[in-house]
Protein backbone atom coordinates (compact mmCIF):
# COMPACT_ATOMS: atom_id res chain seq x y z
CA UNK A 1 0.00 0.00 0.00
CA UNK A 2 1.37 3.22 -0.95
CA UNK A 3 0.73 4.74 2.27
CA UNK A 4 2.08 2.04 4.23
CA UNK A 5 5.02 2.54 1.71
CA UNK A 6 5.58 6.75 2.99
CA UNK A 7 4.89 6.00 6.75
CA UNK A 8 8.18 3.71 6.33
CA UNK A 9 10.03 6.34 4.12
CA UNK A 10 9.15 8.84 6.85
CA UNK A 11 9.79 6.61 10.10
CA UNK A 12 13.20 5.77 8.64
CA UNK A 13 14.16 9.64 7.96
CA UNK A 14 13.20 10.42 11.37
CA UNK A 15 15.33 7.48 13.18
CA UNK A 16 18.41 8.63 10.95
CA UNK A 17 17.90 12.70 11.67
CA UNK A 18 17.34 11.68 15.12
CA UNK A 19 20.70 9.73 15.47
CA UNK A 20 22.65 12.15 13.92
CA UNK A 21 21.20 15.25 15.01
CA UNK A 22 22.21 16.24 18.80
CA UNK A 23 19.13 18.07 19.78
CA UNK A 24 15.66 18.49 17.75
CA UNK A 25 14.23 21.96 17.63
CA UNK A 26 10.42 22.20 18.74
CA UNK A 27 8.19 23.12 16.00
CA UNK A 28 7.32 26.45 15.22
CA UNK A 29 4.75 28.26 13.43
CA UNK A 30 4.29 31.60 11.34
CA UNK A 31 0.98 32.68 13.03
CA UNK A 32 -2.88 32.95 11.40
CA UNK A 33 -1.44 31.75 8.06
CA UNK A 34 -0.68 28.54 9.04
CA UNK A 35 -4.62 27.58 9.48
CA UNK A 36 -5.78 28.72 6.03
CA UNK A 37 -8.69 26.80 3.94
CA UNK A 38 -12.13 24.86 4.63
CA UNK A 39 -12.12 22.73 7.92
CA UNK A 40 -14.62 19.77 8.53
CA UNK A 41 -15.36 19.96 12.57
CA UNK A 42 -16.48 17.38 14.58
CA UNK A 43 -17.70 18.32 18.99
CA UNK A 44 -18.79 15.30 20.50
CA UNK A 45 -19.55 14.37 24.18
CA UNK A 46 -20.64 11.35 26.36
CA UNK A 47 -23.64 11.38 27.56
CA UNK A 48 -23.43 8.26 30.34
CA UNK A 49 -20.06 7.47 32.17
CA UNK A 50 -19.90 4.95 34.74
CA UNK A 51 -18.66 6.63 38.67
CA UNK A 52 -16.44 4.96 41.00
CA UNK A 53 -15.03 2.21 38.55
CA UNK A 54 -13.53 -0.80 40.67
CA UNK A 55 -9.85 -2.15 39.54
CA UNK A 56 -9.24 -5.61 37.62
CA UNK A 57 -9.98 -8.38 39.94
CA UNK A 58 -12.14 -6.83 42.48
CA UNK A 59 -15.22 -7.90 43.66
CA UNK A 60 -17.04 -4.97 44.61
CA UNK A 61 -19.83 -3.36 42.69
CA UNK A 62 -19.20 -0.15 40.89
CA UNK A 63 -21.42 2.59 41.53
CA UNK A 64 -24.66 3.25 39.27
CA UNK A 65 -24.45 4.92 35.71
CA UNK A 66 -24.72 8.34 35.83
CA UNK A 67 -25.68 11.38 33.48
CA UNK A 68 -22.80 13.98 33.51
CA UNK A 69 -23.97 17.81 34.45
CA UNK A 70 -20.90 19.85 33.76
CA UNK A 71 -21.03 21.14 37.46
CA UNK A 72 -22.31 20.86 41.22
CA UNK A 73 -24.92 23.41 40.24
CA UNK A 74 -27.56 23.68 37.44
CA UNK A 75 -26.02 25.85 34.29
CA UNK A 76 -28.06 28.24 32.38
CA UNK A 77 -29.04 26.66 29.14
CA UNK A 78 -27.44 28.61 26.37
CA UNK A 79 -29.66 28.65 23.13
CA UNK A 80 -29.23 29.57 19.15
CA UNK A 81 -30.05 28.78 15.37
CA UNK A 82 -31.43 25.68 14.11
CA UNK A 83 -28.51 25.43 12.42
CA UNK A 84 -25.85 22.76 12.49
CA UNK A 85 -23.35 25.33 13.03
CA UNK A 86 -25.95 26.57 15.64
CA UNK A 87 -26.52 23.22 16.88
CA UNK A 88 -22.51 22.89 17.20
CA UNK A 89 -21.93 26.50 19.03
CA UNK A 90 -24.91 25.71 21.73
CA UNK A 91 -23.77 22.24 21.69
CA UNK A 92 -20.41 23.00 22.86
CA UNK A 93 -21.66 25.85 25.35
CA UNK A 94 -23.81 23.32 27.00
CA UNK A 95 -23.16 20.50 28.98
CA UNK A 96 -25.67 18.02 27.18
CA UNK A 97 -25.16 15.05 24.99
CA UNK A 98 -23.21 16.46 22.12
CA UNK A 99 -22.33 14.74 18.60
CA UNK A 100 -22.02 17.10 15.35
CA UNK A 101 -19.89 17.38 12.64
CA UNK A 102 -19.79 20.36 9.38
CA UNK A 103 -17.65 22.58 7.52
CA UNK A 104 -16.24 25.68 8.19
CA UNK A 105 -13.22 28.15 6.62
CA UNK A 106 -10.23 29.35 8.57
CA UNK A 107 -9.19 32.82 6.04
CA UNK A 108 -5.28 32.63 7.32
CA UNK A 109 -5.91 36.13 8.56
CA UNK A 110 -7.99 35.22 11.76
CA UNK A 111 -11.31 35.26 10.75
CA UNK A 112 -13.54 31.98 10.67
CA UNK A 113 -16.89 31.55 8.35
CA UNK A 114 -19.71 29.39 8.42
CA UNK A 115 -22.88 28.51 6.28
CA UNK A 116 -26.05 28.50 7.48
CA UNK A 117 -27.55 24.95 6.10
CA UNK A 118 -25.05 22.10 5.38
CA UNK A 119 -23.72 21.43 1.63
CA UNK A 120 -22.81 25.53 0.90
CA UNK A 121 -20.39 26.20 -0.76
CA UNK A 122 -20.63 29.71 0.46
CA UNK A 123 -19.41 30.26 3.53
CA UNK A 124 -19.00 33.98 3.66
CA UNK A 125 -21.12 34.37 7.16
CA UNK A 126 -17.79 35.33 9.68
CA UNK A 127 -18.56 33.47 12.38
CA UNK A 128 -15.66 33.91 14.84
CA UNK A 129 -11.97 34.28 15.36
CA UNK A 130 -8.90 32.56 15.85
CA UNK A 131 -5.11 33.65 16.79
CA UNK A 132 -1.82 30.47 16.30
CA UNK A 133 0.93 31.39 18.09
CA UNK A 134 4.30 30.69 17.28
CA UNK A 135 4.29 27.39 19.43
CA UNK A 136 1.61 26.42 16.80
CA UNK A 137 -0.81 26.42 20.22
CA UNK A 138 -3.96 28.18 18.87
CA UNK A 139 -7.26 30.28 20.52
CA UNK A 140 -10.30 30.24 18.64
CA UNK A 141 -13.85 32.16 19.40
CA UNK A 142 -16.69 30.44 17.46
CA UNK A 143 -19.85 32.73 17.81
CA UNK A 144 -23.82 31.80 16.38
CA UNK A 145 -24.33 34.16 13.68
CA UNK A 146 -27.28 33.12 12.53
CA UNK A 147 -29.55 33.26 15.35
CA UNK A 148 -32.64 35.03 14.02
CA UNK A 149 -33.85 38.66 14.54
CA UNK A 150 -37.11 40.30 15.87
CA UNK A 151 -37.99 43.81 14.31
CA UNK A 152 -35.39 45.81 16.31
CA UNK A 153 -34.80 43.33 18.46
CA UNK A 154 -31.37 41.21 17.79
CA UNK A 155 -31.02 38.33 20.27
CA UNK A 156 -27.66 37.73 21.75
CA UNK A 157 -25.45 35.25 19.69
CA UNK A 158 -24.34 32.25 21.41
CA UNK A 159 -20.30 32.65 22.11
CA UNK A 160 -17.77 29.50 22.74
CA UNK A 161 -14.13 29.60 23.15
CA UNK A 162 -11.68 26.94 22.29
CA UNK A 163 -7.95 25.89 23.10
CA UNK A 164 -5.96 24.09 20.77
CA UNK A 165 -2.81 22.84 19.17
CA UNK A 166 -2.38 22.91 15.31
CA UNK A 167 -0.52 19.55 13.97
CA UNK A 168 -0.16 19.73 9.76
CA UNK A 169 -3.95 19.56 8.95
CA UNK A 170 -5.53 19.30 12.13
CA UNK A 171 -6.29 20.92 14.96
CA UNK A 172 -7.23 19.27 18.73
CA UNK A 173 -9.03 21.17 20.59
CA UNK A 174 -10.69 21.79 23.90
CA UNK A 175 -13.81 24.12 25.13
CA UNK A 176 -12.90 26.54 28.14
CA UNK A 177 -15.87 27.05 29.91
CA UNK A 178 -17.88 25.49 33.10
CA UNK A 179 -20.61 24.07 31.11
CA UNK A 180 -18.15 22.58 28.44
CA UNK A 181 -16.58 19.88 30.28
CA UNK A 182 -15.63 16.77 28.40
CA UNK A 183 -16.28 18.07 24.87
CA UNK A 184 -14.11 16.61 22.17
CA UNK A 185 -13.32 18.98 19.59
CA UNK A 186 -11.65 18.32 16.24
CA UNK A 187 -11.23 20.45 12.89
CA UNK A 188 -9.74 18.51 9.88
CA UNK A 189 -8.99 20.18 6.58
CA UNK A 190 -11.70 19.00 3.81
CA UNK A 191 -10.25 16.74 1.12
CA UNK A 192 -10.84 19.28 -1.25
CA UNK A 193 -12.22 23.17 -1.13
CA UNK A 194 -14.93 22.27 -3.28
CA UNK A 195 -16.13 19.90 -5.97
CA UNK A 196 -16.46 16.65 -4.18
CA UNK A 197 -18.95 14.03 -5.50
CA UNK A 198 -19.60 10.43 -4.66
CA UNK A 199 -16.11 9.62 -7.23
CA UNK A 200 -14.13 10.60 -4.07
CA UNK A 201 -15.34 7.86 -2.36
CA UNK A 202 -14.09 4.77 -3.81
CA UNK A 203 -12.09 1.77 -3.03
CA UNK A 204 -12.16 -0.51 0.47
CA UNK A 205 -12.29 1.06 3.87
CA UNK A 206 -11.72 -0.18 7.16
CA UNK A 207 -14.32 1.60 9.73
CA UNK A 208 -14.17 2.28 13.40
CA UNK A 209 -16.70 3.84 15.53
CA UNK A 210 -18.60 3.49 18.70
CA UNK A 211 -22.28 5.31 20.04
CA UNK A 212 -24.83 5.00 22.47
CA UNK A 213 -28.80 4.50 21.82
CA UNK A 214 -31.20 5.86 24.34
CA UNK A 215 -33.59 2.90 25.69
CA UNK A 216 -36.73 4.41 23.89
CA UNK A 217 -34.83 3.68 20.58
CA UNK A 218 -34.39 0.37 18.35
CA UNK A 219 -31.31 -0.95 18.00
CA UNK A 220 -31.49 -1.22 14.15
CA UNK A 221 -32.84 -2.69 11.09
CA UNK A 222 -35.70 -4.71 11.19
CA UNK A 223 -35.09 -7.69 12.84
CA UNK A 224 -33.67 -8.71 16.22
CA UNK A 225 -30.06 -10.02 15.48
CA UNK A 226 -29.11 -13.28 15.24
CA UNK A 227 -25.34 -13.17 13.50
CA UNK A 228 -22.07 -11.21 14.65
CA UNK A 229 -22.43 -7.91 12.43
CA UNK A 230 -20.07 -4.89 12.22
CA UNK A 231 -21.91 -3.66 14.93
CA UNK A 232 -21.97 -4.59 18.73
CA UNK A 233 -23.92 -4.25 21.44
CA UNK A 234 -22.71 -3.70 25.33
CA UNK A 235 -24.93 -4.32 28.04
CA UNK A 236 -28.28 -2.95 28.04
CA UNK A 237 -29.41 -0.51 31.02
CA UNK A 238 -32.65 1.59 32.11
CA UNK A 239 -31.14 4.41 29.98
CA UNK A 240 -30.10 2.68 26.99
CA UNK A 241 -27.31 0.21 24.94
CA UNK A 242 -23.80 1.48 24.27
CA UNK A 243 -22.16 0.18 20.94
CA UNK A 244 -19.31 -0.43 18.87
CA UNK A 245 -18.87 -0.48 15.32
CA UNK A 246 -15.46 -2.27 13.34
CA UNK A 247 -15.84 -3.51 9.90
CA UNK A 248 -14.88 -2.52 6.44
CA UNK A 249 -16.95 -1.70 3.29
CA UNK A 250 -16.26 -0.90 -0.44
CA UNK A 251 -17.83 1.94 -2.31
CA UNK A 252 -18.23 2.04 -6.01
CA UNK A 253 -17.76 5.89 -6.76
CA UNK A 254 -21.35 5.87 -7.67
CA UNK A 255 -23.07 6.29 -4.24
CA UNK A 256 -23.45 2.89 -2.94
CA UNK A 257 -21.26 0.09 -0.74
CA UNK A 258 -21.34 -2.72 -2.52
CA UNK A 259 -20.86 -6.48 -0.69
CA UNK A 260 -17.21 -8.28 -0.95
CA UNK A 261 -16.50 -9.99 -4.41
CA UNK A 262 -17.88 -13.58 -4.28
CA UNK A 263 -14.53 -15.04 -4.22
CA UNK A 264 -12.59 -13.08 -1.35
CA UNK A 265 -15.32 -12.76 1.02
CA UNK A 266 -14.27 -11.03 4.17
CA UNK A 267 -13.90 -14.15 7.09
CA UNK A 268 -14.84 -11.99 10.06
CA UNK A 269 -18.75 -11.25 8.94
CA UNK A 270 -17.92 -7.38 9.45
CA UNK A 271 -18.71 -6.10 6.12
CA UNK A 272 -20.90 -3.26 5.42
CA UNK A 273 -23.01 -2.38 2.31
CA UNK A 274 -25.66 0.34 1.80
CA UNK A 275 -25.35 3.60 0.22
CA UNK A 276 -23.69 7.16 0.38
CA UNK A 277 -24.00 10.81 -1.39
CA UNK A 278 -21.27 13.29 -0.92
CA UNK A 279 -21.97 16.98 -1.66
CA UNK A 280 -20.10 19.73 -3.83
CA UNK A 281 -18.60 21.10 -0.15
CA UNK A 282 -17.20 17.65 0.62
CA UNK A 283 -19.96 16.85 3.31
CA UNK A 284 -22.59 13.89 2.70
CA UNK A 285 -24.96 11.61 4.25
CA UNK A 286 -24.22 7.78 4.78
CA UNK A 287 -26.29 4.64 5.57
CA UNK A 288 -24.68 1.68 6.76
CA UNK A 289 -26.02 -1.99 7.22
CA UNK A 290 -24.36 -4.86 8.52
CA UNK A 291 -24.71 -8.53 7.86
CA UNK A 292 -26.99 -8.53 11.11
CA UNK A 293 -29.23 -6.53 9.67
CA UNK A 294 -28.54 -3.50 12.09
CA UNK A 295 -29.16 -0.15 10.00
CA UNK A 296 -27.61 3.48 11.07
CA UNK A 297 -27.40 6.36 9.47
CA UNK A 298 -24.70 9.16 9.26
CA UNK A 299 -23.51 12.38 8.45
CA UNK A 300 -19.70 12.96 7.17
CA UNK A 301 -16.75 15.42 6.10
CA UNK A 302 -14.47 13.60 3.39
CA UNK A 303 -11.36 15.02 5.26
CA UNK A 304 -7.63 15.12 4.77
CA UNK A 305 -6.19 13.56 7.80
CA UNK A 306 -2.65 12.92 6.44
CA UNK A 307 -1.48 14.25 9.89
CA UNK A 308 -1.64 10.51 10.53
CA UNK A 309 1.23 9.65 8.81
CA UNK A 310 2.70 11.84 5.57
CA UNK A 311 2.46 15.66 5.61
CA UNK A 312 0.70 17.16 3.14
CA UNK A 313 -2.30 17.24 0.49
CA UNK A 314 -3.36 13.51 0.78
CA UNK A 315 -6.51 13.54 -1.69
CA UNK A 316 -6.26 10.52 -3.27
CA UNK A 317 -7.66 8.50 -0.34
CA UNK A 318 -9.87 11.47 1.87
CA UNK A 319 -11.32 10.12 4.94
CA UNK A 320 -14.81 9.70 5.82
CA UNK A 321 -15.32 11.24 9.59
CA UNK A 322 -18.94 11.27 10.49
CA UNK A 323 -21.34 11.05 13.49
CA UNK A 324 -24.59 9.04 13.30
CA UNK A 325 -27.85 11.09 12.93
CA UNK A 326 -30.33 8.24 13.87
CA UNK A 327 -33.07 9.67 16.45
CA UNK A 328 -31.93 8.49 20.02
CA UNK A 329 -28.76 7.71 19.23
CA UNK A 330 -25.56 9.26 19.57
CA UNK A 331 -21.98 8.34 18.63
CA UNK A 332 -19.04 9.43 15.62
CA UNK A 333 -16.72 6.99 13.91
CA UNK A 334 -13.94 7.25 11.26
CA UNK A 335 -13.83 5.33 7.54
CA UNK A 336 -9.93 5.13 6.11
CA UNK A 337 -8.93 4.13 3.38
CA UNK A 338 -7.38 0.90 3.33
Amino acid sequence: MTHLKKCTILATTLVTTALLTPSLEARTCSGNADVFGPYGYFGSRGGVFFSGATPPGSTAAGSPIMVPTGGTTTPTTVTGSNTPFGRFVTGLANNGILSVNGRIYFDGVGGVYAASNSGSLLLNTLAGSYTVSTDCSIKITLNDAFVSTTGATTTTMPTVSLEGEVTDNRIDAVVSGANAAGASVTFVRTAQANSCSNANVQGNYSVTGSGFGAATTSSGGTTTPTTTGAFSSGATNSLGTPFNLLGRFTADGNGNLVADQAFSPSPLKRTLTGTYTVNVDCTGTAMFVDNAGVTRTASFVLVNDSARCVSGPNTANPSLQFVFTDAGFTGNGMATRQ
